[in-house]
């Protein structure tokens, strides 16, 4: 696989989205996840499709218990798109990170099908799960960290 094989994913998605600027979205890949900002950016080095998705600011009382969290989810979860959930160190808003084999988004019928039946789900799910956290800080064992390929 290759930068030309992204390419051309790219190009198809930005056919199936109408969007007309095909060079921003190779060199910034912004898009909108179901409401929530992401960027998808070619990894050379691994060969894979990396998604940066911002799922939002954490309350400073909550971080704590956000943290404890995300380590949990990194540290158990073996997931081939090897998610990673973290804070961004400027904003400190909770992002995932997935990791898509090109492989896998070339057998994929476009790369927005994918976006939208694999990544909206679960990026809507993370989100879901940040807002329990919020509206419901003390309770936080009973959060159900999400779980699969792209967890």
């Amino acid at each position: 696989m290759s930068m030309q094989e992204y390419k051309k994913l790219i190009e198809d998605f930005c056919e199936a989205a109408e969007i007309e600027d095909v060079g921003g979205m190779l060199h910034r890949g912004l898009i909108d996840i179901d409401g929530t900002p992401a960027r998808l950016q070619y990894v050379e080095a691994g060969d894979h499709c990396r998604v940066l998705a911002d799922l939002g600011a954490v309350p400073d009382d909550l971080e704590a218990d956000i943290h404890e969290i995300m380590l949990e989810f990194n540290f158990n979860n073996n997931s081939p798109a090897l998610p990673l959930f973290s804070m961004h160190p400027d904003t400190r808003h909770a992002v995932l990170l997935l990791h898509v084999p090109i492989t896998g988004l070339v057998g994929q019928s476009s790369l927005a099908e994918m976006i939208d039946k694999e990544l909206t789900p679960r990026v809507n799910r993370w989100v879901e799960m940040l807002e329990e956290i919020r509206d419901t800080p003390s309770n936080n064992d009973d959060i159900q960290l999400p779980v699969g390929m792209f967890a």
